[in-house]
Parts: C-alpha cells; sequence; structure tokens
C-alpha cells in the first residue's frame, strides 16, 4: 500500500467516524458526480501536442511533459 493509499485510508476512517455511514455514501455520490462532470470536459490538442512533441525531439523548445 503506498502512502497516498494509506493517508486516503486514514482520511476516509476519520470521516466515517465523524459522520454517519449515509453521511459518508451521499458524499462520496456527490463527489463521484462532480468529477465526472469536470473530466467529462477535458479535451486534448493533439495536433498541438504533436507540433510540441516534433520540436522537442528537435531541441528546438524545452518544456515538461507529464502523463497521468
Amino acid at each position: 500500500m503506498t502512502a497516498v493509499e494509506k493517508e486516503t485510508e486514514a482520511i476516509l476512517e476519520e470521516i466515517g467516524h465523524k459522520l454517519g455511514l449515509p453521511s459518508v455514501r451521499f458524499v462520496a455520490l456527490l463527489l463521484r458526480g462532480v468529477l465526472r462532470r469536470v473530466l467529462s470536459g477535458i479535451y486534448v490538442n493533439k495536433a498541438g501536442l504533436s507540433q510540441v512533441s516534433s520540436e522537442w525531439t528537435l531541441g528546438a523548445c524545452t518544456f515538461y511533459y507529464y502523463t497521468s
């Protein structure tokens, strides 16, 4: 188990003890719905990304490329 997973589990345990299980479920459903709506509107400009990538391989520019 990673450090992030352990921290997340500890936070959820604390929330679960302070709130009731129905409240935790409601918050989880609410968060899931919000994240779905936010993440459904993200678009990637593949042409621009290809252009930057090709310029980077030629050494024309310096940039940081993070993948998820």
